[in-house]
Protein backbone atom coordinates (compact mmCIF):
# COMPACT_ATOMS: atom_id res chain seq x y z
CA UNK A 1 0.00 0.00 0.00
CA UNK A 2 2.27 2.37 -1.67
CA UNK A 3 2.27 5.31 -3.02
CA UNK A 4 1.09 9.38 -2.31
CA UNK A 5 -1.71 10.31 0.05
CA UNK A 6 -2.95 12.97 1.86
CA UNK A 7 -5.27 14.08 4.92
CA UNK A 8 -9.12 14.82 3.76
CA UNK A 9 -9.62 18.61 4.31
CA UNK A 10 -6.12 19.25 3.40
CA UNK A 11 -5.53 22.92 1.18
CA UNK A 12 -5.66 22.12 -2.50
CA UNK A 13 -2.15 22.58 -3.19
CA UNK A 14 -1.52 19.53 -1.48
CA UNK A 15 -4.21 17.69 -2.92
CA UNK A 16 -2.23 19.27 -6.35
CA UNK A 17 0.79 17.64 -5.58
CA UNK A 18 -1.22 14.52 -5.31
CA UNK A 19 -2.25 14.90 -8.83
CA UNK A 20 1.02 15.62 -10.33
CA UNK A 21 0.19 13.08 -12.76
CA UNK A 22 -3.01 14.88 -14.06
CA UNK A 23 -3.91 13.32 -17.23
CA UNK A 24 -7.04 11.84 -19.08
CA UNK A 25 -8.20 8.48 -18.30
CA UNK A 26 -10.77 7.69 -20.70
CA UNK A 27 -13.92 10.07 -22.59
CA UNK A 28 -17.31 8.79 -24.43
CA UNK A 29 -19.06 10.38 -26.59
CA UNK A 30 -22.95 11.39 -26.33
CA UNK A 31 -23.65 9.50 -29.41
CA UNK A 32 -21.62 6.59 -28.72
CA UNK A 33 -23.68 5.73 -25.40
CA UNK A 34 -26.91 7.86 -26.10
CA UNK A 35 -29.24 9.03 -23.61
CA UNK A 36 -28.04 11.28 -21.07
CA UNK A 37 -30.20 14.45 -21.47
CA UNK A 38 -27.72 16.20 -23.84
CA UNK A 39 -27.78 16.33 -27.39
CA UNK A 40 -26.12 13.15 -29.45
CA UNK A 41 -22.73 14.20 -30.76
CA UNK A 42 -22.83 17.30 -29.10
CA UNK A 43 -20.89 16.91 -25.75
CA UNK A 44 -18.19 14.95 -24.65
CA UNK A 45 -18.04 13.30 -21.30
CA UNK A 46 -14.45 12.54 -19.90
CA UNK A 47 -13.18 10.83 -16.97
CA UNK A 48 -10.59 12.30 -15.21
CA UNK A 49 -8.25 12.51 -12.40
CA UNK A 50 -8.72 15.13 -10.21
CA UNK A 51 -7.20 17.39 -7.54
CA UNK A 52 -10.67 19.35 -6.96
CA UNK A 53 -11.68 17.36 -3.84
CA UNK A 54 -13.74 19.70 -2.47
CA UNK A 55 -16.03 20.02 -5.58
CA UNK A 56 -16.28 16.17 -5.01
CA UNK A 57 -17.55 16.50 -1.52
CA UNK A 58 -20.50 19.21 -3.12
CA UNK A 59 -21.61 16.77 -5.75
CA UNK A 60 -21.76 13.67 -3.09
CA UNK A 61 -23.55 16.24 -0.65
CA UNK A 62 -26.25 17.21 -3.62
CA UNK A 63 -26.76 13.26 -4.56
CA UNK A 64 -27.30 12.07 -0.87
CA UNK A 65 -23.78 11.05 0.96
CA UNK A 66 -23.36 12.26 4.40
CA UNK A 67 -19.79 13.80 5.12
CA UNK A 68 -18.61 14.98 8.34
CA UNK A 69 -16.77 17.64 9.82
CA UNK A 70 -14.82 15.99 11.80
CA UNK A 71 -13.02 13.15 11.44
CA UNK A 72 -13.27 10.55 13.85
CA UNK A 73 -10.55 8.35 12.39
CA UNK A 74 -8.40 9.14 10.26
CA UNK A 75 -8.64 9.01 6.11
CA UNK A 76 -5.98 9.57 3.95
CA UNK A 77 -7.06 10.51 -0.02
CA UNK A 78 -5.20 8.40 -2.22
CA UNK A 79 -6.84 9.38 -5.72
CA UNK A 80 -9.89 11.07 -6.96
CA UNK A 81 -11.34 11.46 -10.52
CA UNK A 82 -14.44 13.35 -11.81
CA UNK A 83 -16.53 12.82 -15.08
CA UNK A 84 -17.64 16.04 -16.75
CA UNK A 85 -19.53 17.01 -19.96
CA UNK A 86 -17.74 19.23 -22.17
CA UNK A 87 -19.28 20.68 -25.75
CA UNK A 88 -17.56 18.82 -28.62
CA UNK A 89 -15.37 20.75 -30.49
CA UNK A 90 -15.94 23.33 -33.59
CA UNK A 91 -16.64 20.82 -36.75
CA UNK A 92 -16.72 17.43 -34.35
CA UNK A 93 -19.12 14.87 -33.32
CA UNK A 94 -16.84 13.56 -30.67
CA UNK A 95 -14.49 10.73 -30.00
CA UNK A 96 -12.15 9.65 -27.71
CA UNK A 97 -10.34 12.52 -26.30
CA UNK A 98 -6.87 11.36 -24.59
CA UNK A 99 -5.51 15.21 -24.50
CA UNK A 100 -3.46 16.05 -20.90
CA UNK A 101 -5.39 18.36 -18.78
CA UNK A 102 -4.52 20.47 -16.51
CA UNK A 103 -7.92 22.12 -15.15
CA UNK A 104 -11.50 21.05 -15.31
CA UNK A 105 -13.06 22.82 -17.75
CA UNK A 106 -16.49 21.03 -18.12
CA UNK A 107 -19.85 20.10 -15.84
CA UNK A 108 -19.24 18.06 -13.06
CA UNK A 109 -21.64 15.54 -13.50
CA UNK A 110 -19.74 12.04 -11.09
CA UNK A 111 -16.81 11.48 -9.04
CA UNK A 112 -15.17 9.25 -6.95
CA UNK A 113 -12.47 9.00 -4.19
CA UNK A 114 -10.88 6.32 -2.86
CA UNK A 115 -9.34 6.49 0.44
CA UNK A 116 -7.34 4.18 3.08
CA UNK A 117 -8.29 4.15 6.77
CA UNK A 118 -7.25 2.11 9.81
CA UNK A 119 -5.06 -0.12 6.52
CA UNK A 120 -7.95 -0.44 4.62
CA UNK A 121 -9.10 0.82 1.01
CA UNK A 122 -12.22 2.29 1.16
CA UNK A 123 -14.60 4.08 -1.58
CA UNK A 124 -15.04 7.78 0.26
CA UNK A 125 -17.54 8.35 -2.02
CA UNK A 126 -19.07 7.86 -5.35
CA UNK A 127 -22.01 9.28 -6.80
CA UNK A 128 -23.81 10.08 -10.68
CA UNK A 129 -26.30 13.30 -11.57
CA UNK A 130 -29.40 11.58 -12.12
CA UNK A 131 -29.37 12.32 -15.61
CA UNK A 132 -26.55 10.47 -16.18
CA UNK A 133 -26.79 7.25 -14.79
CA UNK A 134 -27.56 5.51 -17.52
CA UNK A 135 -24.75 5.89 -19.27
CA UNK A 136 -22.43 3.37 -16.55
CA UNK A 137 -20.09 6.19 -15.53
CA UNK A 138 -20.46 4.97 -12.22
CA UNK A 139 -19.44 1.48 -13.43
CA UNK A 140 -16.37 3.28 -14.87
CA UNK A 141 -15.69 5.04 -11.92
CA UNK A 142 -15.84 1.89 -9.77
CA UNK A 143 -13.44 0.40 -12.09
CA UNK A 144 -10.54 2.98 -11.80
CA UNK A 145 -10.49 3.03 -8.05
CA UNK A 146 -10.43 -0.96 -7.96
CA UNK A 147 -7.68 -0.85 -10.70
CA UNK A 148 -5.82 1.75 -8.65
CA UNK A 149 -6.03 -0.02 -5.40
CA UNK A 150 -4.97 -3.12 -6.80
CA UNK A 151 -1.79 -1.70 -8.21
CA UNK A 152 -1.06 -0.42 -4.44
CA UNK A 153 -1.34 -3.92 -3.49
CA UNK A 154 -4.65 -3.43 -1.59
CA UNK A 155 -6.43 -6.83 -1.32
CA UNK A 156 -10.05 -5.49 -0.96
CA UNK A 157 -12.21 -2.52 -0.94
CA UNK A 158 -14.72 -1.34 1.33
CA UNK A 159 -17.66 0.72 0.87
CA UNK A 160 -21.23 1.93 2.85
CA UNK A 161 -23.75 1.87 0.25
CA UNK A 162 -27.60 2.83 0.59
CA UNK A 163 -28.05 1.13 -3.01
CA UNK A 164 -26.61 -1.99 -2.38
CA UNK A 165 -28.07 -3.26 -5.88
CA UNK A 166 -25.98 -1.38 -7.56
CA UNK A 167 -22.74 -2.56 -6.20
CA UNK A 168 -23.57 -6.42 -5.96
CA UNK A 169 -23.59 -6.16 -9.81
CA UNK A 170 -19.49 -5.91 -10.50
CA UNK A 171 -19.05 -7.95 -7.10
CA UNK A 172 -19.08 -6.85 -3.76
CA UNK A 173 -20.76 -8.48 -0.88
CA UNK A 174 -22.84 -6.74 2.14
CA UNK A 175 -20.78 -7.72 5.21
CA UNK A 176 -21.47 -7.07 9.19
CA UNK A 177 -20.45 -3.22 9.48
CA UNK A 178 -17.59 -4.63 12.25
CA UNK A 179 -16.17 -6.49 9.82
CA UNK A 180 -14.89 -3.04 7.54
CA UNK A 181 -13.70 0.01 8.83
CA UNK A 182 -15.05 2.89 10.51
CA UNK A 183 -18.16 4.34 8.69
CA UNK A 184 -18.42 7.17 10.77
CA UNK A 185 -20.06 9.36 8.55
CA UNK A 186 -22.80 6.79 8.35
CA UNK A 187 -22.93 5.40 11.79
CA UNK A 188 -23.02 8.71 13.25
CA UNK A 189 -26.27 9.92 11.02
CA UNK A 190 -29.33 10.60 13.11
CA UNK A 191 -31.16 8.81 10.17
CA UNK A 192 -29.42 5.45 10.31
CA UNK A 193 -31.21 2.32 10.80
CA UNK A 194 -34.52 4.85 11.39
CA UNK A 195 -35.39 6.42 7.83
CA UNK A 196 -31.65 5.12 6.06
CA UNK A 197 -30.36 1.53 5.96
CA UNK A 198 -27.47 1.62 4.06
CA UNK A 199 -25.07 -1.27 3.97
CA UNK A 200 -21.35 -2.20 4.44
CA UNK A 201 -19.72 -4.29 1.40
CA UNK A 202 -16.64 -5.36 0.38
CA UNK A 203 -15.32 -6.37 -2.63
CA UNK A 204 -12.16 -9.08 -2.74
CA UNK A 205 -9.96 -7.32 -5.69
CA UNK A 206 -8.17 -10.81 -6.62
CA UNK A 207 -11.57 -11.98 -6.87
CA UNK A 208 -14.67 -10.79 -7.39
CA UNK A 209 -12.63 -7.66 -8.05
CA UNK A 210 -12.03 -9.45 -11.87
CA UNK A 211 -14.44 -8.01 -13.90
CA UNK A 212 -13.89 -4.01 -12.38
CA UNK A 213 -10.22 -3.98 -13.37
CA UNK A 214 -11.07 -5.53 -16.62
CA UNK A 215 -10.63 -2.81 -19.57
CA UNK A 216 -13.25 -4.47 -21.37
Amino acid sequence: MKGPAVQRGRPESEMRDMANDFKNICSRTAGEKGGGGFGTGASILKLSVSRDYDSLVELFIRNGLEFSAEEEVPTEVIKCWRAEERPAEDGKTGGRDRGQDTEASGALIGGCVLALREEEFIIDGIAVEPGYRSLKLGRDLLRMAAKEAGKRGGKRLFLVAKTPQFFRKYGFVTIASEEGPNFFECFTCPQYKRECFPEVMRLDLDDGGTYLMNDE
